[in-house]
């Protein structure tokens, strides 16, 4: 889990931002801009449905304030989805599959064997990477 907990993390951004609370709730689509001043002092937790609009106000990549807000809301929850689904992908992790999906043409394999033996052989080439960029 992170080491800050979730109103802490808020706190620091909404008091980094330029916009007002006011700003912030309209945009966000809250009626009272109290709201952001409940959150950033962990009176009120975050809706999940609102981390889309809250991390795009911030400036904070919203999958890592999904990952911190299950985290500690509902670890539970937060457990199960990750089991089965692993966790969110950043936007940077996003853009860096897309990129070696679209390079390696990974869409064209079509049985499973094909895509397991690729990406076993895509594993060893990354690790012999690694093993250069250490080496430098």
């Amino acid at each position: 889990m992170n080491k800050t907990s979730v109103a802490e993390f808020l706190n620091q951004k909404i008091n980094e931002s330029e916009l007002s609370q006011k700003e912030m709730a309209d945009i966000i689509g809250f009626s009272n801009p109290n709201i952001i001043t409940m959150i950033k002092q962990g009176l009120t937790k975050v809706a999940i449905s609102r981390v889309p609009k809250l991390a795009k106000v911030l400036n904070v990549d919203p999958a890592e304030l999904l990952n911190r807000v299950y985290q500690e809301y509902d670890p539970d929850t937060y457990s199960a989805i990750t089991n089965i689904l692993g966790e969110p992908k950043t936007v940077l992790e996003k853009k860096i599959l897309k990129t070696v999906n679209e390079f390696l043409a990974f869409d064209l394999l079509e049985s499973d064997a094909e895509k397991e033996e690729y990406i076993n052989k895509l594993d060893g080439v990354l690790h012999n990477i690694k093993k250069v960029m250490q080496a430098i």
